[in-house]
């Protein structure tokens, strides 16, 4: 094996362990196996010694569209191009002017409404400041594709041994984020299920102790001191779900739900039980509380002289 391959070889094999490019010691063993594996099949013949650096910038840049080195003090960058398939990691082709050709080169491909963004982090001065800082930079976008877009990761870090370039890379996240996306709204879907009536569509009795516990820490820090719980009961479940059947109680219930909701139209409404509700009057709910209950209490004259639901209430 000629002494130029090995030099490049001992020079990325450094590259792979001093860079932070891919969180994770896992992640970067996997790459250094990667050139570990090509080593021996160059030593046993199975991969020529001209291809054996293309092969190895190759593998490590499958995940990736692009990948570049660039010299932080003249913007002079090599790049390569993992999709193309006459791409060579060509160290002696020096293009140059990294921020500027990069930028000029998203005009085209950048989703519209991620362009302030995008060119407002990815200027030179940002980035350095923020490897400088962080160790690395990140920029999440969107990438016009076919129609529609897919998400792509634009990261960068310096290397310890190469304190006058950078490696930038980007990768495609598409999948991660809608996996991502789709979990949060699966979480949010279950909480919602798990704290919301599936009767009425109010919040249920588990819904209300989680309130309860704010609520009265707010009462402990002097942010509350003006409240009134009201209990509402609805008379006469049970008689209609034994003469009637479940579904004209069901009915009850959210002619009841209805009835509390519209009269305390700024108070959250909790479903506690089976015929059971709490309001929590507060505002303009709890100066007109009074009022509140007068309207309750003319409706169930009504509905006691012509018929309909009864809804007892105490606060």
């Amino acid at each position: 094996m000629d002494l130029r391959i090995m030099q490049k070889m001992s020079e990325l094999r450094n590259l792979l362990q001093e860079s932070s490019f891919e969180a994770g010691d896992e992640h970067r063993q996997h790459m250094l196996g990667i050139v570990d594996e090509i080593i021996d099949s160059v030593d046993a013949g199975h991969v020529s010694q001209d291809s054996i650096y293309q092969s190895i910038i190759h593998k490590l840049a499958q995940e990736y569209f692009r990948i570049f080195y660039v010299n932080i003090w003249t913007d002079d960058y090599v790049a390569y191009d993992p999709f193309d398939p006459h791409a060579e990691f060509d160290v002696d082709h020096i293009e140059h002017d990294f921020f500027l050709q990069s930028s000029r080169a998203m005009f085209d491909t950048l989703y519209e409404e991620d362009a302030e963004s995008f060119f407002s982090g990815f200027r030179k001065d940002k980035v350095l400041q923020s490897i400088a800082d962080h160790g690395e930079f990140s920029l999440i976008y969107r990438v016009k594709h076919q129609g529609g877009y897919f998400f792509a990761n634009m990261k960068g870090t310096k290397l310890e041994n190469h304190p006058d370039h950078i490696i930038v890379g980007v990768k495609n996240i598409d999948a991660d984020v809608r996996r991502e996306k789709e979990y949060l709204i699966n979480l949010k879907q279950a909480k919602d299920e798990a704290n919301h009536d599936g009767l009425t569509g109010i919040r249920n009795r588990h819904a209300y102790l989680e309130y309860i516990a704010h609520f009265e820490q707010q009462i402990e820090s002097g942010e509350i001191s003006q409240f009134a719980v009201i209990i509402f009961d609805v008379n006469g479940l049970k008689a209609i779900n034994d003469t009637l059947g479940h579904q004209a109680g069901d009915r009850l219930i959210k002619e009841a739900c209805t009835i509390i909701c519209n009269i305390f139209k700024r108070s959250p409404v909790f479903r506690i039980g089976g015929d059971e509700f709490i309001a929590i009057a507060r505002g303009e709910d709890y100066v007109n509380l009074d009022h509140l209950l007068d309207q309750l209490e003319y409706l169930n004259i009504q509905h006691l002289a012509h018929g309909g639901i009864v809804i007892a209430a105490g606060a």
